[in-house]
């Protein structure tokens, strides 16, 4: 017998079930956040992240001639709007196949990346290229597309890529209110990055020098592991301080305690021209202006009064220069910066009525 889904509660409208790829980045920005104002308000959204009790059941039966397990039966979810993110399993799409099949839901795929542009350096290669991972790849993601009845991107460059033929809709990262919030002396000159050179193997080497010309023997704040990136900027291993990972809870603090000027470079390739504008939108709410590369979705937040551009290494030194150099103008932009996050809508209770418009199809009686 299979286990039977415990019923969502009653509330205003379908009802929704989201089901995260994880509880720290894409599940959080993308589900965890509007889910909790959109509950709030009374809608009714739940969200399943990997290893919650009510994630989605299924039935697997193993293959005798290839040895990999296949789905059969699928638990019905007691809900109206199916939500998954980023669902690269072969079990995933087989699963939505079979949910697909009764006619039952609303089946709508989340993505946050460009994955078939993945770059081979990137750590992330190996778990979603089909010749490196038999299980877990993008042509899953392929199939479990023809599935679904709509699509939601972070860009529109992902949009363009997975969306063809069907209900598109574009929702940008944003940030939650009380970030804003979080105590931030923008005093102390502190340089600072957030990120991890296994998933972003040549985005520090665009600033070429610059970084290292601007800190003139000064320190590098990391906010991940300290691996390759004294190697990535022309830095000293010990001009690198790093935090290591930092929980998920804590980030947005540890950002405000410890960065007062931020930097985000991008390797100019088809993955990063589709990565969202999270990282110097996350600076900025914690009252840190950014550095950054000039691919489209940093414009977007440059044109918004976002982040500072730099193409080539002499312009990452100035702006850093310019940044590190002056306490008044570090003072002030960050006192700005905030105020444009605030003004511009770019917090998840400003727009949380987009993503409910995106995982149904209908109208949310949030403002907006």
């Amino acid at each position: 017998m299979l286990p039977a889904m415990t019923t969502l509660p009653a509330g205003n409208g379908p009802r929704v079930a989201l089901y995260s790829a994880d509880e720290t980045g894409c599940g959080r920005y993308r589900m965890i956040y509007p889910a909790q104002v959109l509950a709030a308000a009374g809608h009714d959204v739940a969200v399943y992240p990997p290893g919650h009790d009510k994630r989605l059941h299924a039935v697997l039966k193993k293959n005798k001639t290839t040895g990999r397990q296949h789905v059969t039966e699928v638990v019905m979810p007691d809900a109206d709007v199916l939500v998954f993110q980023r669902p690269l399993s072969r079990l995933w799409a087989e699963a939505m196949g079979a949910l697909k099949r009764t006619g039952r839901y609303r089946i709508v795929i989340e993505l946050d990346d460009d994955f078939r542009a993945t770059s081979h350096a990137n750590a992330a290669y190996n778990g979603v290229h089909p010749a490196r991972s038999v299980d877990a790849n993008w042509n899953h993601l392929a199939t479990a597309l023809k599935h679904a009845d709509a699509l939601i991107a972070s860009t529109p460059s992902i949009a363009k890529r997975y969306g063809v033929r069907k209900e598109t809709h574009v929702v940008r990262n944003r940030v939650p209110a009380w970030m804003l919030d979080l105590p931030h002396d923008p005093g102390p000159a502190r340089l600072g990055w957030a990120g991890a050179v296994e998933t972003h193997p040549f985005d520090l080497q665009q600033a070429g020098v610059g970084i290292a010309q601007a800190l003139a023997g000064g320190l590098l704040h990391v906010v991940g592991p300290d691996t390759k990136v004294a190697e990535s900027t022309g830095l000293r291993p010990d001009q690198v301080a790093a935090s290591g990972w930092v929980p998920v809870a804590e980030y947005p603090r540890w950002l405000a305690e410890h960065i007062t000027v931020g930097i985000s470079p991008l390797e100019d390739t088809v993955f990063n021209r589709g990565k969202s504008w999270l990282k110097p939108l996350e600076m900025a709410a914690c009252g840190i202006q950014s550095v950054v590369t000039p691919l489209p979705e940093y414009q977007e937040l440059i044109d918004l009064g976002i982040g500072l551009p730099a193409k080539k290494p002499l312009h990452w030194r100035r702006q850093i220069e310019r940044l590190m150099g002056d306490h008044d103008f570090r003072a002030s932009e960050s006192e700005r910066i905030r105020r444009v996050v605030a003004d511009a809508g770019l917090t998840v209770e400003a727009t949380a009525h987009e993503w409910w418009q995106a995982w149904t199809g209908q109208s949310s009686s949030l403002p907006g």
